[in-house]
């Protein structure tokens, strides 16, 4: 999920558990005003809506996207595959296919399970593994996002610098660029796993019994709640608006990059046609040169005309990957952004409403990779059909091996008689 799912996880649980007992030692409950500010009321009306649909609507796209991302590992990983763009992608398609894989059993327990008895519901097992769930989130949706930049940073030094871009861009730097998003940002992320923990509650109807929740740790509150804020501003603002807006301008590059090749393909084309019409008229001279002649020349053109097609496409493919991921995250940071300036009342009245509809965003944006390596990558969608038809084209082979055999036979009684 989002960099900042932590914390709308806590403030959802807090919110649920006033709802039952209208009480709670660390409540966001607000007076009649604060609820009206920011369309509060409305928005609550919206996430009301929302809420019994989320459920069942992430886990078709997380059933999808675990398949999608499964069949994106097993070709990429082919030998005719293997670049370090791939590379890359392989390693994106396994961090998102870990956080939509822990989406799952979240999903069902918070919104699809809704008669769950109360017992059930806050039990130390699912305050445990919310808590496990938001942290590992947080972790690989985060390598996620990093390796993202890096791809496009990549794919950007690649088409302006193609000849230094064969040494920075090699598989052994992908590799390691990898291993570094992968041991760093866990590091990274110590202070938010210092943040939270989980805490016993009790409710007023049921006072023998201890209930578990995920809550801020007394490390966070401490110092006028300084750790709580750092990590509101670090995880939550940070690694989301300063990846899109590096995203955003990588983008808009590779769309001048594309267009700057679409005008030189015109130019080529252009000249071909220039080239035909010579060698049109020259075929009856006398003197020709192998070296120069218009049929070389004409094949070279076809030539980097090709690699230039190919290279359009995977670029092409990259921008369509790197709009989807801007339409799914730049909202949440946004949002945070927004939260981190107006504060607690905005946090609550707008940006947890829209807590489970930036979820879906996120699931939707780990899941659709495969759709745009189908539409857009010929070698991608060649390799698949290889990997995955193989046995319809064996049986195909088989039974036009015995028809071949069956009239050859025929033909030979038939030459006997």
């Amino acid at each position: 999920m989002s960099s900042d799912s932590m914390i709308v996880l806590q403030v959802s649980v807090t919110q649920q558990i006033d709802e039952m007992n209208n009480q709670s030692n660390n409540s966001f409950a607000f007076s009649d005003e604060n609820d009206q500010q920011f369309y509060g009321l409305e928005l609550t009306r919206f996430s009301e809506f929302y809420r019994p649909i989320h459920g069942y609507l992430s886990l078709a796209v997380c059933v999808f996207g675990i398949i999608a991302n499964v069949l994106n590992i097993i070709v990429l990983t082919r030998k005719n595959m293997l670049s370090a763009t791939n590379c890359i992608l392989t390693a994106m398609a396994v961090s998102d296919v870990c956080v939509i894989a822990s989406y799952i059993p979240f999903a069902i327990h918070n919104f699809i399970r809704t008669e769950t008895e109360v017992e059930v519901f806050y039990a130390y097992g699912w305050a445990l593994f919310t808590l496990f769930h938001a942290h590992f989130t947080v972790v690989c949706h985060t390598i996620s996002i990093w390796l993202t930049v890096i791809l496009a940073f990549w794919r950007y030094l690649a088409i302006r610098s193609p000849t230094s871009s064969k040494t920075w861009c090699s598989m052994s730097r992908a590799k390691y660029a990898i291993l570094c998003a992968y041991l760093f940002v866990p590091i990274s992320c110590l202070p938010l796993f210092l943040s939270f923990t989980i805490s016993d509650f009790a409710l007023e109807d049921k006072p023998n019994q201890t209930f578990f929740k995920v809550d801020f740790s007394s490390i966070a509150v401490q110092n006028n709640e300084l750790l709580q804020k750092l990590n509101f501003w670090v995880f939550s603002v940070l690694l989301k608006l300063i990846p899109c807006v590096l995203l955003t301008i990588l983008s808009l590059a590779l769309i001048r990059v594309l267009v700057e090749a679409n005008k030189r393909k015109q130019r080529l084309l252009s000249s071909n046609i220039a080239l035909k019409n010579n060698s049109n008229l020259n075929t009856n001279s006398l003197v020709t040169t192998s070296n120069t002649s218009p049929k070389n020349s004409c094949e070279k053109t076809v030539g980097r005309n090709a690699s230039q097609q190919t290279s359009d496409r995977t670029t092409k493919m990259l921008v369509a990957i790197l709009i989807m991921f801007l339409v799914c995250e730049f909202p949440s940071g946004i949002l945070a952004l927004l939260s981190g300036i107006f504060g607690k009342v905005f946090f609550n009245n707008v940006y947890n409403k829209f807590g489970d509809l930036m979820d879906m965003l996120a699931l939707i944006n780990s899941a659709v990779n495969f759709v745009l390596y189908c539409l857009m990558s010929q070698q991608f969608r060649k390799t698949f059909t290889k990997l995955f038809c193989m046995k319809n084209e064996i049986e195909i082979n088989r039974h036009s091996y015995h028809l071949a055999q069956s009239v050859n036979t025929n033909t030979c009684n038939t030459a006997c008689v």
